[in-house]
């Protein structure tokens, strides 16, 4: 057989073996893509009875039965879903019956091996069930999990740990917030943001306790966004740290505890500190205070030579109303051009972006 027709029929063969490998990668992929349809609709099958269970079982006022509930109750994903749905519609000692009788009694057992899963998927809903239901028993569990490599599970397990609240949890939180950078602590810090009293009396707790720099400035980061849980004389030795972040935040608590005393030492940075950031906070605090007291410093500081400065001493102005405005309106570039400037600048803020500032005002408890 001539060199050339041997080299045809190679190629034909490995076309032919190429074709029969693309036929059956096409079944392969058509039986799955069957697969996942059946599943997506069992599940949609599984939630819908599920919700339509429940509604009847509190709209007869009667405590369901396992027997109704067990086989929509094979899918943690689905219960955690559906009963996330009916939280925010539903409330009363009733409704928390229910809850307890299906991830306490009914589902307690398969939430807590779970939490001990190998799939990151399966800790992420137990500890969502969790956050439902809080336990204070796999507390330990959960706060282990807070340092899991899978991101979703390590705030699904900051997410558990705000609503078991314990002081302990609290701690943990905070350690976790601590050690990490930059961006990567914010989900933390505004889910602690989003806690009750007693949540925030654990923070300041914690803050009171600990020895390390970046627990306490995790905690002051938290406590600077609520009146009421942080004292002038709990925030003084970190005024005079040797860290500068950790007096910057400092700074910013005392704006939660307005008094002469916090007052005299916002101003006192204002006017000696030599570090501008940490002046610039001490202008910003004394601007949300809203102290009148503070109109001769905050004219004066409208001619500083720093521009940020000059800018949040404008901004304070505004705060203060009417005396505040005028000062600001009688700003002309010929008198000194870098006030008028500044004035100018905080006049031409909207109203709403002062009010950003000071909305905590109004989430004490």
């Amino acid at each position: 057989m001539p060199p050339e027709t041997d080299l045809f029929y190679s190629i034909e063969i490995a076309l032919g073996i190429e074709v029969g490998l693309i036929i059956l990668i096409v079944i392969a992929l058509s039986f799955l893509h069957l697969f996942s349809s059946r599943k997506f609709k069992r599940d949609q099958e599984a939630d819908k009875m599920l919700r339509e269970s429940l509604l009847k079982a509190i709209t007869e006022n009667q405590p369901p039965e396992k027997s109704t509930f067990e086989p929509h109750l094979r899918s943690l994903q689905v219960v955690v879903q559906v009963i996330r749905e009916l939280n925010g519609k539903i409330k009363g000692a009733f409704w928390r019956k229910v809850k307890e009788l299906i991830l306490n009694e009914w589902m307690g057992d398969s939430i807590y091996r779970a939490l001990c899963a190998r799939d990151w998927k399966k800790k992420s809903w137990a500890l969502q069930a969790l956050a439902l239901y809080p336990k204070k028993e796999v507390e330990e569990r959960v706060i282990a999990l807070l340092k899991d490599k899978v991101p979703a599970v390590r705030f699904s397990a900051a997410t558990a740990l705000l609503q078991i609240k314990t002081q302990e949890g609290i701690n943990a939180l905070l350690q976790v917030m601590a050690e990490e950078e930059t961006y990567a602590r914010y989900p933390y810090r505004d889910l602690l943001v989003t806690g009750d009293s007693e949540i925030f009396t654990y923070v300041a707790n914690q803050y009171r306790d600990s020895n390390c720099v970046n627990v306490r400035i995790s905690a002051l980061e938290v406590l600077s966004q609520k009146i009421g849980f942080i004292k002038v004389d709990l925030v003084k030795k970190d005024l005079e740290s040797a860290h500068p972040e950790l007096t910057w935040w400092a700074l910013r608590a005392l704006e939660n505890c307005p008094s002469e005393e916090s007052v005299a030492i916002l101003e006192k940075y204002a006017k000696e500190e030599k570090d501008e950031r940490l002046r610039s906070i001490a202008i910003q605090s004394l601007g949300i205070i809203m102290d009148r007291k503070a109109l001769p410093l905050f004219e004066q500081l409208l001619k500083d030579p720093s521009q940020s400065i000059r800018t949040q001493a404008a901004i304070g102005l505004k705060k203060l109303g009417s005396v505040g405005l005028s000062v600001l309106k009688n700003q002309t570039e010929e008198k000194h051009k870098e006030a008028f400037q500044a004035a100018r600048f905080a006049l031409s803020l909207p109203r709403d972006a002062l009010d950003a500032q000071t909305v905590k005002w109004f989430r004490y408890y």
